[in-house]
């Protein structure tokens, strides 16, 4: 089956055009994809950055309807869960497959959403309100990702948070924890339209890195932070991150970094302060919670309004940037020019 599509061929090399994804089996469900999100990790791919198996169809996070499979899914508007595990490794049988050592997933080593249309996994599609827009559904995969990672850092009632950065994933990590009984939440945001909407979303304060451990300091009175989460993945941020981080805190690296890079961390600051730094991997078992948590997170002025997948092409390749906080691709949208 062909299908327009935004394939990955190979470092820096991603083109808009028609692809084979094979035919749905009895065993498979064929969505017409609605909307797909693009990720830093679509980033990381097209940099060479992350390993994925070209020729690929990009897209780890889609919503759809469902043409073709069960019953119990047909017709219905669909998030896609984008991770097959291999169930048999060490991590995968302690119950922590998002470590799975032969982990696979749409939009990397198999075909993705950033297309017409999408074979995929009746296991992995999760029925949403018919009321959740497509473009808000695309977001599950960030939230469940998120989920985990307000799990992982273990964000308790009182507890004084501070999140850098307020892209996709900051806005949403920030609601997150402020639902799960942060007393104050501090976002280190240096854009001033997207600190503006921190503060609409829920935050106590959004400041510029610069100012970041003074107002830290004012807002708890000296104590910093119990939880600081990084939702960047960039090395500044994540220094930031440890001088923000008050006694006895959890310090997450959530966004996702490039591979080679490195920090410098003050082992002697880790005991004398017993810092515990953590990470968050992906969505395990937190889709359904995410699908759920939809109707009321607010994440209307988050997700763009869709664009075209030579537009998403053009932004992915630095040609043509789309100004969303998450750029969300309609694959259907056909441009003036005809793309």
């Amino acid at each position: 089956m062909l299908t327009k599509a935004l394939v990955f061929s190979g470092p820096g090399e991603v083109s808009c055009r028609e692809a084979d994804i094979g035919e749905p089996g009895g065993d498979s469900a064929l969505v017409r994809v609605e909307a797909c999100g693009i990720c830093a990790t679509d980033l990381h791919i097209l940099r060479g950055e992350f390993l994925a198996r070209p020729p690929v169809i990009l897209g780890h996070e889609f919503s759809g309807v469902v043409e073709r499979g069960p019953d119990s899914i047909l017709g219905q508007r669909v998030s896609v869960e984008p991770h097959h595990y291999c169930g048999v490794c060490k991590p995968c049988r302690s119950g922590r497959e998002n470590l799975c050592t032969d982990r696979r997933a749409y939009g990397v080593n198999q075909n993705g959403g950033m297309a017409r249309w999408a074979v995929v996994d009746p296991r992995n599609c999760y029925p949403v309100p018919p009321s959740v827009p497509a473009r808000i559904a695309a977001l599950a995969e960030n939230v469940a990702c998120c989920i985990h990672g307000v799990d992982r850092a273990g964000v308790r009632l009182g507890d004084d948070v501070a999140v850098v950065g307020a892209g996709a994933v900051g806005l949403i990590l920030l609601q997150l924890a402020r639902r799960a009984g942060a007393a104050r939440i501090l976002v280190v945001e240096p854009d001033p339209a997207r600190a503006a909407l921190a503060l609409e979303l829920g935050a106590s304060a959004a400041v510029a890195p610069g100012d970041a451990p003074r107002a830290l300091a004012e807002l708890t009175a000296g104590e910093l932070a119990d939880v600081v989460i990084d939702a960047t993945g960039v090395a500044s941020a994540q220094r930031l991150a440890l001088e923000l981080a008050g006694r006895g805190a959890t310090v997450e690296f959530f966004g996702v970094a490039s591979p080679a890079e490195r920090i410098a961390v003050s082992a002697y600051d880790v005991y004398a302060r017993e810092l515990a730094i953590v990470g968050a991997a992906l969505n395990p078992g937190t889709h359904l919670r995410a699908v759920q948590a939809l109707s009321w997170l607010e994440l209307d002025a988050i997700a763009g309004d869709g664009v075209s997948l030579e537009a998403a092409r053009a932004h992915l390749t630095g040609q043509r940037p789309v100004p969303a906080i998450k750029v969300v691709v309609d694959p259907w949208r056909e441009d003036a020019a005809g793309a």
